[in-house]
């Protein structure tokens, strides 16, 4: 009886339900359009043996109320579609989930149309603060998982560490070395299959034993970044011969790991993994320039190192080092005036370009979140007692390889 009460819940609205998008057009919308997107597995309530497919999003807002307007306006549309989510609210959060019921629980064109118009209506509330909130549970969660697993390691429970690991990398959202992890956890499970069967030695055994605590170590050890200095600064001129010399002087010294777009960065890598890769630095020289405040590239940069200190001025402050490579006067309401007129009008441009020519909305979004952090990031830029001129170079850099000493131990 249960079960169809709970079956009834699920609207069988047309006689002939819609095909499943195929996994070659689903993947190109996602990648192209609905970026923000994902295609989350779960077994269906009633009957577990089934699974269940849903198009899965999660939208931040500034305040609750915020998000009870929105569901308001997306309700007015699902049932004009008609079409319904599955969705959860969490203070600022709403986690939503698409699929289309009266097909079985398949992806349609039905989800695609919902999750359109729900991107079209979040707009007005803009895109500047997605996922900030759920970038700092998933780094939370990432932490925990790992000191059990080194926990469950030292205390010699292998098949229990790898069982975390795999819940580790169950996780949505991004994990660093994901396929080496999961080549990592297969080789593991072989591993038991092999014991199991008494197919090993005690020597064997005994080695391969300490070769996958060793795999353990090194995976847990790739989740840190402490001890690595990043670079964020604008190329060209006299601002990057600074940054050039300052590389040198450090890389020489061998006592930390540089890492620097124009070393680090292979051919043909994606610049923006690199630009993220950044944002989740423990130490970062950033060198101010009038270049570097007007580049996309240096500014979201910065943007992510302030998202990844949960939008905290002062949890910034322990992540970057500023220098001024050229003078700044960010105290001046003139210099500041202009700095903001010219992302208000790049904003203005790339809504123009995804309006009216479909361009990358990705860019547009990163535009969108540079311009929300400024009035934040500017000011405390200014505030913030920054090494300049004859300061940064003098003696070799030793007052910044000091600083660096003290903040990294």
């Amino acid at each position: 009886m249960e079960s169809t009460d709970l079956e009834s819940r699920y609207p069988k609205n047309f006689p002939i339900p819609p095909d499943a998008l195929s996994p070659e057009k689903l993947d190109l919308i996602l990648k192209q359009e609905l970026i923000e997107w994902k295609v989350v597995h779960s077994p269906l309530p009633e009957n577990p043996f089934i699974e269940r497919a849903e198009l899965y999003r999660e939208f931040i807002f500034r305040d609750f109320q915020q998000v009870l307007e929105y569901m308001q306006k997306v309700g007015a549309i699902c049932d004009l579609l008609p079409h319904h989510p599955r969705w959860e609210n969490t203070w600022t959060s709403l986690k939503v989930y698409l699929t289309t019921w009266d097909s079985v629980h398949i992806i349609s064109y039905k989800d695609i149309m919902l999750a359109r118009h729900m991107e079209k209506l979040y707009d007005a509330y803009g895109h500047n603060l997605v996922d900030v909130q759920a970038g700092i549970r998933l780094a939370e969660g990432q932490k925990n998982f790992v000191r059990e697993i080194r926990s469950l390691k030292d205390s010699g429970n292998l098949e229990k560490a790898f069982n975390t690991l795999n819940l580790l990398v169950s996780q949505p959202g991004e994990i660093r070395q994901r396929q080496q992890i999961v080549d990592a956890i297969q080789a593991f499970n072989a591993f038991q299959q092999s014991a199991r069967l008494q197919q090993l030695s005690d020597g064997e055994m005994q080695s391969r034993t300490k070769e996958f605590q060793q795999k353990l170590d090194a995976i847990t050890h790739s989740f840190e970044t402490r001890g690595r200095i990043f670079f964020s600064y604008a190329w060209g001129g006299d601002r990057e011969k600074v940054v050039d010399e300052l590389y040198e002087s450090l890389a020489a010294d061998k006592e930390f790991e540089l890492v620097r777009d124009k070393v680090s960065l292979g051919y043909n890598s994606l610049i923006s993994e690199f630009m993220k890769e950044i944002g989740r630095g423990s130490f970062v020289i950033v060198a101010l320039s009038d270049k570097y405040l007007r580049s996309e590239n240096c500014m979201f940069e910065l943007y992510e190192l302030y998202r990844n200190s949960n939008l905290e001025k002062e949890e910034l402050l322990k992540k970057i080092f500023p220098i001024r490579v050229e003078p700044l006067n960010l105290s001046d309401p003139q210099v500041l005036k202009d700095y903001f007129s010219f992302w208000k009008a790049r904003e203005e441009e790339w809504k123009i370009l995804v309006n009216e020519y479909d361009a990358d909305q990705k860019k547009y979004r990163m535009i969108q979140a540079i311009r929300f952090s400024l009035t934040e990031l500017l000011p405390f830029l200014n505030d913030i007692n920054t090494m300049s001129g004859e300061l940064i170079t003098r003696n070799a850099f030793a007052p910044i390889k000091e600083t660096i000493r003290k903040r990294l131990t």
